[in-house]
């Protein structure tokens, strides 16, 4: 199979393929469906609870810029969010309150709405989850802020290699202003901000004269992504 074919075929049902005979080999065969949940579009741009309607974050590609009206305290607590959901589903009303937030977002107003969306239609608050998920995936994977959640094989020896939450309380400490300050930065900037600290600090590593090794073991980059930076 071409690899052209190969791609097309990822994405199309057997009976849409082109007409050529791997193509109708491709239709005999058995398939299933994968969800491709990796995409920066918000597809729920409204919850509706009752007769209020409640508007969540946006996202905007166009001109080939990300941008995304969520805060970084905002995308932290959400994400935390959403990792304990697989253990805990009822988080998933929690998750709603954050994402869809009236006026600014504050944790305790979030907490505070979370049985108000937990009246919401279950089949709602799974789409939600689903698609910040595919938000969050597509940050780790298809962005140049991928660098941030790279990690060695010992963490605990990573000690360049910051937590989103912990970078609100490093950028603070930094002098880029007070907690609720760095938590009200736009998530972009809050992650460019990260993004170029960590490269700056591989930069002066090597210009430490510190083996690529060692870089890679402080900062928990591999080696391709270093030398693209150095």
């Amino acid at each position: 199979m071409s690899p052209e074919l190969r791609r097309i075929a990822r994405k199309t049902e057997p009976g849409d393929l082109p007409d050529s005979p791997e193509g109708r080999v491709l239709r005999r065969a058995e398939y299933i469906y994968e969800l491709d949940a990796c995409f920066a579009a918000q597809l729920l741009p409204d919850l509706t609870i009752g007769e209020s309607s409640y508007p969540g974050y946006t996202v905007n590609t166009s001109c080939a810029l990300l941008s995304v009206s969520l805060t970084a305290r905002q995308y932290v607590d959400a994400s935390e969010c959403l990792s304990g959901i697989a253990k805990n589903p009822e988080l998933l009303p929690l998750l709603a309150a954050i994402l869809y937030c009236p006026c600014t977002y504050s944790p305790d107003r979030a907490h505070g709405n979370a049985a108000l969306f937990a009246s919401a239609d279950p089949a709602t608050l799974e789409a939600v989850a689903l698609n910040f998920q595919a938000l969050v995936l597509m940050l780790f994977t298809k962005t140049h802020f991928s660098i941030l959640w790279q990690r060695g094989k010992d963490t605990g020896k990573n000690k360049l290699s910051v937590g989103l939450k912990e970078g609100i309380y490093a950028l603070s400490e930094d002098g880029y202003g007070d907690i609720d300050k760095v938590g009200d930065m736009s998530l972009t900037e809050y992650l460019e901000i990260l993004r170029k600290k960590k490269i700056d600090a591989v930069r002066t590593l090597h210009s430490a004269d510190m083996k690529l090794s060692e870089i890679a073991e402080k900062t928990g980059l591999d080696i391709n992504t270093i030398n693209s930076i150095i």
